[in-house]
């Protein structure tokens, strides 16, 4: 971020205005304007392409405020706001703030004295993904990325005369149809302060937080698994600012994370009581490291599209490899059917993670900015799927917002997430054996599983949307020379395509090395390397994807069941030849997608020293 607005500055005392644009520069802005008008306001949004943070020069914040909002990971426009009460002339409909229905007067400023804003109300997906609903008042900050300059400008030039222009322009956009995504204040302050006397009481109040300590609980994620919250989070941010002092980067944490991962597996192999208990302290502190590097780019505010990729990577094949570590250890104890037991558990979990990807992407769409193009389904649902698609949804977000509840943490633990499987992994492996865990991994995979479609199902069938026509279906669907030539299947269960098409094919694999003898090690090693190319496109939906070169789930079960043993090694390589080189040919063009990696850093640099001068 190199460009900040400072709007309204003519009616804030001079002092003000400088320490306000002193923490502009700590946050990463290299040019600070200052428009006067709604026009000034516009010409600056559409002279550029680049993120630009417009503040009210009434705000008194913590430089940390401003860093994370200027700082936000991905390429979308975003809003500081925090919790309120009371009447709202502004809604939610869907992932973002919209406009509600008003009664003439517009979106009006509303305060208590100290400070003023505009009244929101947060819901489903607003706040960093958390399901909530409640008001909330937008505090006079908004990052606009680039992509959205132009539509911003055009509101601006919609702002009233003697209007606010922070909130004038917020509630122009909103009203033009925009969603904007929340950035919601927690542990810091921000205020927006019309007196010098309520900006000094503003100030006192900062200087009465740790800073470092908050940002290392922002750091945290805010509602996070049941394993991940009690057994990693009460501890894991001393470990987040010994790496950050350490220098080591998200990816730095993320390698240590493997290394861990690794020598779990090899224990696990060892199938001695001594070696088991080693894998399992080594995958629980794999499993704290894997939190942690995430922990470590929020604390430092280091995001980049390639380490968002190599860390769902990363994830899975740790996860995988571990597998594979029981199963060989199983054998080492006369369990022969250890590694189809591993290729199941495999198998199993691809499938879960494609519904996941799947159903979000359908909730995505339930609730867009604007139409989908062949989204909407033309019957509308029967009355009966209506009320019980909707009463599982307010269930759900009534859950979900009473987020300390034992129904929300029963809720949480049930759908079996990488916390809850890998602490079971650890427990049993290093007590039952790894036949145990993996049995006990297929069990309880199998379970969530069930519960999850039955429930995602009815509420699915309550929406008239199809994802056939989102993003490059035929691609996610990794369709082959003969998939293409089918037509595409459409309808409010079409999120469940993609991983059907998985199960499908791994069941082709499995069953063709079952037909052609081919050793079980053989048909695991086959299976990883066609789940990690699935992985990678989900994880990057702009990597390069070639159909002269990727035959396909159809191309790749059709040759394994006709040539057999033969072919599994050569599909084997070939994919993960195919995946090194999209990974290869797309890190440049990944690299140049909005993320905040370099001027993250040179903001911490210009943070680390604003506090030492303080």
């Amino acid at each position: 971020m190199t460009l900040a607005l400072l709007a309204a500055a003519e009616a804030v005392e001079t002092a003000r205005r400088d320490r306000l644009r002193a923490r502009l520069r700590r946050a990463g802005a290299t040019e600070i304007v200052e428009p006067g008008t709604a026009a000034e306001l516009s010409t600056l949004l559409r002279n550029g392409d680049g993120p630009v943070l417009i503040v009210a020069a009434d705000l008194v914040a913590h430089d940390a405020v401003l860093w994370h909002l200027a700082t936000e990971p991905g390429d979308r426009s975003t809003a500081l706001v925090r919790n309120g009460d009371g009447p709202h002339p502004v809604q939610v409909d869907g992932d973002g703030l919209r406009p509600a229905q008003t009664d003439g007067d517009g979106l009006r400023p509303v305060g208590d004295g100290g400070g003023h804003g505009l009244r929101l109300t947060q819901a489903r997906g607003v706040i960093t993904g958390v399901a909530a609903t409640g008001p909330v008042v937008f505090l006079g900050a908004v990052r606009v990325a680039g992509r959205d300059r132009q539509r911003a400008a055009a509101a601006a030039e919609l702002i009233g005369h003697g209007d606010d222009l922070v909130d004038g322009l917020v509630g122009s956009w909103l009203r033009a149809g925009a969603r904007l995504h929340a950035y919601p204040l927690r542990l810091l302050i921000a205020r927006r302060c019309r007196t010098g006397e309520a900006a000094t009481r503003a100030e006192t109040e900062i200087a009465g937080v740790d800073e470092e300590r908050a940002r290392l609980r922002l750091a945290v994620k805010e509602r996070d698994d049941f394993v991940a919250t009690f057994l990693v989070s009460s501890w894991s941010p001393v470990l987040t600012r010994i790496c950050a002092r350490l220098g080591l980067t998200p990816g730095g944490v993320t390698a240590l994370s493997v290394v861990c991962a690794l020598g779990a597996a090899l224990g696990f192999a060892q199938a001695s009581r001594p070696a088991m208990i080693a894998g399992a302290v080594l995958l629980y502190l794999g499993f704290v490291l894997d939190c942690v590097d995430g922990q470590v780019a929020r604390f430092t505010r280091r995001f980049t599209p390639l380490g968002g990729w190599l860390d769902t990577m990363a994830d899975r094949a740790k996860e995988y490899v571990v597998y594979a570590g029981l199963a060989a250890g199983a054998v080492r104890l006369g369990h022969d059917e250890g590694w189809w037991l591993a290729v199941a558990a495999m198998t199993l979990q691809t499938v879960r993670h494609t519904t996941d990807h799947w159903y979000g992407v359908l909730h995505d769409a339930a609730v867009p900015s604007g139409p989908v193009p062949g989204g909407r389904l033309a019957q509308p649902p029967s009355p009966a799927l209506t009320r019980t698609g909707g009463a599982l949804g307010r269930l759900s977000d009534r859950v979900i917002a009473d987020g300390r509840s034992p129904l929300y943490w029963l809720k949480r633990i049930v759908v079996f997430p990488i916390g809850e499987r890998w602490a079971l992994i650890a427990v049993l492996a290093a007590f039952a054996g790894g036949r145990v865990a993996l049995l006990a991994v297929l069990g309880w995979g199998v379970a969530a599983l069930a519960y999850t479609l039955t429930f995602r199902g009815l509420r699915s069938l309550a929406m008239r949307r199809s994802v056939s026509a989102t993003g490059d279906a035929c691609r996610q669907r990794d369709d082959g020379p003969l998939a293409r030539r089918l037509p595409a299947l459409a309808g409010r269960l079409d999120w469940l395509v993609p991983a059907a098409l998985r199960l499908i094919e791994y069941a082709a694999l499995i069953g063709a090395a079952v037909l052609h003898r081919v050793p079980p090690q053989l048909a695991f090693v086959l299976l990883l390397a066609v789940a990690m190319h699935h992985y990678d496109l989900a994880a990057r939906p702009g990597s390069r994807w070639s159909p002269r070169l990727e035959p396909g789930w159809d191309g790749r079960a059709l040759v394994a069941v006709v040539f057999g043993g033969v072919a599994f090694p050569v599909v084997a390589v070939w994919t993960l030849g195919v995946l090194s080189w999209r990974v290869v040919t797309t890190r440049t063009r990944q690299a140049r997608l909005p993320a905040q990696g370099g001027s993250a850093r040179d903001a911490e640099r210009a943070f680390a020293a604003g506090r030492q001068a303080r």
